[in-house]
């Protein structure tokens, strides 16, 4: 009997626990890449608008970084593409911080041409 109720501690304690185990990095490549890519159109009748916005709103600053030239033709919906594309090509980078992978995939596409951008 002792070792039945054990057992039951036991797994009440795993299942307790696996949600916070299982929590997702809000900061990661992981997280965002899920939210990002959701459909913006659907994402205007839901709460989930804002978490679209932060990743278009982080995307943009990151074009005006000194080691980012990004031609004034490319709309920042196309500079989104490149970052998403940069997280599924690089999956084991995913961990990292979303801004800091954005910056890169940003660099990537976009370089700078010596002394063609400086602050």
């Amino acid at each position: 009997m002792k070792t039945i109720t054990a057992l039951i501690a036991l797994a009440v304690g795993i299942a307790l626990a696996t949600p916070v185990l299982a929590e997702d990095d809000q900061t990661s490549g992981n997280y965002w890449l899920h939210e990002c890519k959701k459909d913006p159109k659907q994402l205007a009748q839901s709460s989930g608008s804002f978490q679209y916005g932060w990743c278009f709103g982080v995307v943009y600053g990151l074009s005006i970084h000194p080691l980012i030239c990004v031609p004034t033709q490319v709309p920042v919906v196309q500079e989104m593409d490149v970052v998403l594309k940069y997280l599924d090509v690089h999956p084991e980078t995913r961990h990292k911080s979303f801004r800091l992978l954005a910056l890169e995939a940003l660099k990537e596409a976009f370089p700078c041409a010596d002394g063609e951008k400086s602050k």
